[in-house]
């Protein structure tokens, strides 16, 4: 049920029954997919009603390789193809911005050692190099 109000973009829906929301979905998974997945007409106010729900989710929400939010900002769907990533995705720059308005930090370890800041201004140097 709740899947297919996300599919329906019913934003509203949801937001009015966060507590039947946050009862069948944990809130970090939700915020994964709110950054992954959905479009920031639907981001953005779930992932302030995550926050406000439990403060210091943002920040604090890793997945089992220790990356955090900012890197599902990577796998959006608008990306894929994509070398600028950020840079010349619209649609992710709000969403960046308030994961790191509420303390997603861009210097944060994975489990590999690289943080999103590092592979974000690798990305941006290929481009270089892949440009004319």
């Amino acid at each position: 049920m709740i899947i297919n109000l996300v599919y329906k973009n019913a934003v509203n829906i949801l937001l009015s029954n966060f507590g039947a929301v946050k009862r069948h979905v944990p809130l970090d998974e939700l915020a994964f997919f709110c950054v992954s997945s959905l479009s920031r007409d639907m981001a953005l106010p779930l992932l302030g009603r995550i926050e406000m729900s439990r403060p210091g989710t943002i920040r604090d929400t890793t997945d089992v390789f220790g990356n955090n939010l900012l890197w599902y900002v990577f796998f959006r769907k608008e990306n894929f193809g994509h070398v600028h990533l950020i840079d010349g995705n619209k649609a992710a720059v709000p969403i960046e911005s308030f994961l790191l308005e509420h303390g997603c930090d861009p210097d944060h370890f994975n489990c590999l050692e690289l943080s999103y800041n590092a592979v974000k201004a690798a990305r941006k140097e290929l481009a270089k190099l892949e440009t004319p």
